[in-house]
């Protein structure tokens, strides 16, 4: 184990347990809405009080066995499962680096069309959109009033700018 960098009280093993000098006992992990997993640590600030942290574990691996993060560097699960925090299976890498694994790997989600959670219009409302715009009867506002959107979405859709029409081409 090796004692993490900045948080004086704390080891990790090469496995990801923290340990906890002061409990002196492995403190508990928890896995994050997004998969991965995290810890509670206390953070020593000059007034003498403790403020609690909550650090993703694969940056605390790497910031204790490789170093600190590379100017705009990101930690790379290189077989893209979030919960593997073993040494051999993270590094310091690109965004894009890290983006060319999510796709290699099949994690990468589109998010964009209605596989957004955030989608507010189906496709069928949107080729509703194309028609009731191309038949002049309709201002953009007025359709973004009907369809509950802005009016710019409505304007990205009639000018093919929304990521819905990208879908349907593909």
């Amino acid at each position: 184990m090796r004692p993490i960098p900045g948080f004086p009280e704390y080891k990790i093993s090469k496995r990801g347990q923290v340990w906890s000098c002061r409990m002196r006992r492995f403190i508990k992990l928890m896995r994050m809405q997004n998969d991965y997993i995290a810890c509670c640590l206390r953070l020593p600030i000059p007034d003498g009080k403790k403020r609690q942290a909550i650090r993703y574990i694969h940056n605390l691996m790497l910031l204790t066995y490789i170093g600190p993060r590379p100017h705009r560097g990101v930690c790379r699960h290189l077989n893209g499962i979030r919960a593997d925090n073993s040494l051999s299976n993270l590094c310091w890498g690109t965004q894009k680096e890290n983006v060319a694994d999510s796709i290699r790997h099949g994690t990468k989600a589109r998010m964009f069309g209605m596989s957004n959670p955030n989608t507010k219009l189906s496709t069928k409302e949107v080729r509703l959109i194309h028609a009731m715009n191309s038949c002049g009867t309709f201002t953009q506002q007025r359709l973004a009033d009907i369809f509950g959107v802005s009016r710019s979405q409505i304007g990205n859709i009639v000018n093919g700018l929304s990521r819905i029409m990208e879908m349907e081409r593909i």
